[in-house]
């Protein structure tokens, strides 16, 4: 979750390129760290440094160390990650989009956002160039950039990102619910701190008649 200036907004993170699920920021144990660590030495020594279920374990790990605020990690764990899918399954891979999506949000997360929208962009772009359009991976990464701007003051291309976001959640809302619903969500936040009370309430009423 992420706030500033009155503003509650839903952050998307993958697990997978089948699995979006809005970020929390609880503290990872350090008995869940240890155990992510010995999986990805383990995969390491076991498959080499470039096999994608190594790519896998360092994924869990970013993520862990995210959680933990330990941005610097995490940014090493999904550069890694983005390094192993490039090799593996070629630069404009949708997998290479979604981690590129990972280290955008450790930019965001830190601050660097010049950095997270070129992470973001550059994931959109390789979405686009697919033979195969991937509609869930492109709604969780034009949320994300939505808020990237929301939180940069960029009031208008953040309200043009999340309302596009809501036309292409609109053509496969009823299998991925739950996206449409946190995009909703996002928007009337977004109206609610710009004065527009009435639009963000109808949001709302949207959001929890869906």
């Amino acid at each position: 979750m992420t706030k500033k200036a009155g503003l509650f907004l839903l952050l998307f993170w993958a697990s997978s390129p089948l699995q979006v699920r809005a970020a929390s920021s609880p503290q990872a144990s350090d008995s869940a760290l240890s155990r992510a660590e010995a999986a990805a030495d383990q995969s390491r020594r076991l498959l080499g440094p470039d096999h994608p279920h190594l790519a896998v374990s360092l994924h869990d790990l970013g993520e862990l160390y995210l959680q933990r605020q330990e941005y610097d990690r995490a940014e090493t764990m999904f550069r890694r990650v983005v390094a192993i899918y490039e090799v593996t399954l070629g630069a404009n891979h949708p997998e290479v989009a979604l981690r590129l999506n990972d280290l955008a949000r450790v930019y965001q997360m830190k601050g660097d956002f010049a950095n997270s929208e070129r992470h973001y962009l550059d994931a959109l772009a390789i979405l686009e160039q697919g033979a195969v359009g991937d509609p869930q991976a492109t709604v969780m990464i034009l949320n994300n950039l939505a808020i990237l701007y929301s939180l940069n003051g960029s009031v208008w291309q953040a309200q043009e990102l999340f309302e596009a976001t809501l036309r292409l959640c609109g053509e496969f809302s009823s299998r991925h619910a739950s996206m449409f619903r946190i995009t909703l969500y996002n928007l009337s936040s977004l109206y609610r701190s710009t004065g527009r009370d009435t639009a963000a309430a109808d949001l709302l009423q949207q959001a929890a008649a869906f």
